[in-house]
């Protein structure tokens, strides 16, 4: 029995791991998608965004970030959204 429940420990400790990776994944991968658009349309960035993105660890509020980078008509107007 005790075998059985660390067999199932460490079954559900690599399923968590799994899925804080892919997490952590997506979540690096939105962040560089808002960089790489963010500099297409408007040139270098600033430290500070840079900073204040690098903060973020919320997928669902970088999502929200990429759309609304897409869509600003000045890095200023981005910047505002963190005011």
């Amino acid at each position: 029995i005790a075998q059985t429940w660390v067999e199932e420990g460490r079954k559900q400790g690599m399923e968590v791991g799994l899925q804080e990776g892919q997490e952590r994944g997506a979540i690096r991968a939105t962040r560089e998608a808002i960089f790489e658009l963010l500099e297409l349309s408007f040139g270098a960035i600033s430290a500070s965004v840079a900073a204040i993105m690098t903060e973020i660890q919320e997928l669902p509020r970088l999502k929200s970030l990429f759309r609304q980078a897409a869509t600003v008509a000045t890095l200023t107007a981005f910047e505002k959204l963190f005011d």
